[in-house]
């Protein structure tokens, strides 16, 4: 019998944490803590950064202006910022604040991950934020692809400073993995690959310039242009209060939102439900219809984001089963 290979451990611990991920997703989703044991730590310490070693990994790292959930640290300095967030949890303004720390403090690289998501980004590198992405990647992607994908963060590869890739991540995804051979593949991630089948995810990839709702990290000057759903549904939308509605509706439409889960609330707001008035009885200062219910839009492109991530879990839908096209 042949040895194990280092990938073949990281194919392995993949199919592991696709089960944590699978068996305790409520849970995970409630508590970043819980996130980084469980998913975050394991996946760095398997590219070779001990969590237990300070001289590699320092927790609560402090930047000009707030912390670092990570730092990867070679020959003392640190070579990769990481914001952590719980699992699910919309990535906010983390990517421009990430890297407003990284290059304040030298660092060449910063990556954000919710645990199954995860993206990486070269600083410096004279272009907006979103260019600046190296590597992205899910844990949904299937294991060799992931495993592939997550060796960008291989700690020697970091040492060598040869994170870089020449060409865009899924290219060399693809030519890699003409190599590699496949692992076998366990009853339980059998199980999920049905299961993720049967709900046909939409595409997480960016072929024809689409993007999943769950990594998309909102830009101030972005719009959407186009709305694509995992029933195969495609909808113009003319900015993001349009895209609000779309979803909604679609999620009205499907059955996944019903009047059993609406109201839909944030703070001391309703932002669906199935009148257009707030908890203490004001109207909807933004009102929008969506099939029967009723949006507030009086949020920010950002917020908007926020709420629709939050409006599809409380449908018991993921954020995933959405993509979206951004205007030229």
């Amino acid at each position: 019998m042949s040895a194990a290979t280092p990938l073949d451990d990281l194919l392995a611990l993949i199919e592991t944490l696709q089960e944590h991920i699978a068996n305790h997703g409520g849970a995970l989703r409630r508590s970043e803590a819980l996130t980084r044991y469980a998913l975050i730590d394991p996946l760095l310490r398997e590219l070779g950064w001990d969590t237990s070693d300070p001289a590699k990994v320092v927790p609560e790292y402090a930047v000009s202006g707030g912390r670092a959930d990570y730092a990867l640290l070679v020959d003392g300095e640190p070579k990769v910022m990481v914001e952590a967030k719980n699992l699910g949890a919309p990535p906010d303004n983390a990517v421009t604040q990430g890297i407003t720390y990284c290059m304040g403090e030298g660092t060449p690289y910063f990556a954000l991950t919710d645990g199954e998501h995860w993206r990486l980004y070269e600083t410096h590198r004279q272009v907006r934020a979103a260019d600046k992405l190296i590597v992205r990647f899910s844990l949904r992607d299937g294991p060799v692809e992931s495993a592939l994908a997550a060796l960008h963060f291989w700690r020697t590869r970091v040492e060598a400073e040869g994170v870089e890739a020449s060409g865009s991540p899924h290219t060399i995804i693809s030519e890699t993995r003409s190599e590699a051979p496949e692992a076998p593949e366990s009853s339980a991630r059998r199980s999920q690959r049905r299961t993720e089948q049967d709900a046909s995810p939409a595409p997480r990839g960016d072929a024809g310039g689409w993007q999943s709702l769950a990594s998309y990290v909102h830009e101030a000057y972005a719009k959407p242009a186009e709305v694509r759903f995992t029933s195969g549904e495609t909808e113009r939308v003319k900015d993001w209060t349009d895209l609000n509605v779309k979803v909604v509706a679609w999620l009205v439409r499907e059955g996944h939102l019903t009047q059993d889960s609406i109201p839909v609330q944030v703070g001391g707001r309703f932002i669906v439900a199935a009148g257009p008035h707030h908890p203490n009885g004001q109207e909807f200062k933004r009102r929008k219809r969506a099939a029967t219910v009723f949006v507030e839009a009086d949020y920010s492109g950002a917020d908007i984001l926020k709420n629709i991530h939050h409006v599809m879990r409380t449908a018991g839908r993921d954020p995933s089963e959405v993509s979206l096209r951004l205007r030229e």
